[in-house]
């Protein structure tokens, strides 16, 4: 899973899916959740306030 921003109000996150890029859109609750690591899962708003502590203890 790789994570982009590209816009600092627009994070995206891709995966390699089969040889396919698909894009990753955070969830209702604002999180994006990997689909290979169980459990990882980053909050968008925290990510991008620079909160990494929150972000890493999730």
């Amino acid at each position: 899973m790789a994570i982009a921003l590209m816009k600092p109000e627009t994070p995206r996150g891709d995966v390699l899916e089969e040889g396919d890029d698909r894009r990753l859109e955070p969830d209702g609750a604002g999180c994006l959740r990997s689909p290979f690591f169980p459990g990882l899962v980053l909050d968008v708003k925290e990510l991008l306030a620079g909160e990494m502590g929150p972000v890493l203890m999730r």
